[in-house]
């Protein structure tokens, strides 16, 4: 693990500290006492006590913002030579309307996803809800046809029983 992961990690697990796993803390513990070292040597070879101060929380707060900042300059990998996935937008919109809206609302709100995220440079959120959008669009399809077969029997019967 190089420097700016063992940075961005440290951060994950800080922020979600109250939720770890004991295993989780003691990775945090460690990192932690591993970036620890590594700020004591940058402060003595960059003479940082003789400048601005920055306790250690400071230290990892300004390195992760530097690392996001280099991050987010960088072109969208997403965007070089692939396609988003399929949206399912068309087709989730159109069950909602004629079949079985509970579920086709559902596979919208993952259709409205799909871009959003591989547009971020999230294939693989992208990738999911794009599965999802697909998975309750079918769900809401095969639901809106089992209720229709059933409506129309109910008829038939009634009007049967009606004659009789």
């Amino acid at each position: 693990m190089d420097f700016g992961e063992k940075i961005k990690e440290y951060v994950r697990l800080r922020n979600n500290f109250p939720s770890l796993t004991s295993d989780e803390k003691l990775q945090f513990e460690n990192l932690q006492n591993n970036l620890k070292s590594v700020y004591s040597e940058v402060r003595l070879k960059t003479g940082i006590d003789q400048g601005i101060q920055y306790n250690f929380e400071g230290w990892i707060d300004k390195e992760y913002n530097q690392l996001i900042q280099i991050e987010n300059s960088k072109p969208n990998k997403a965007m070089n030579n692939q396609k988003p996935p399929k949206t399912w937008l068309i087709p989730s919109i159109l069950v909602a309307m004629f079949c079985c809206m509970p579920f086709g609302i559902v596979g919208i709100v993952n259709a409205s996803k799909v871009e959003s995220r591989f547009n971020a440079g999230d294939i693989e959120g992208a990738n999911k809800a794009s599965s999802n959008a697909k998975l309750w669009t079918i769900i809401s399809l095969i639901l809106g046809i089992v209720f229709i077969v059933i409506y129309i029997f109910l008829v038939i019967i009634g009007s049967v029983s009606g004659n009789l």
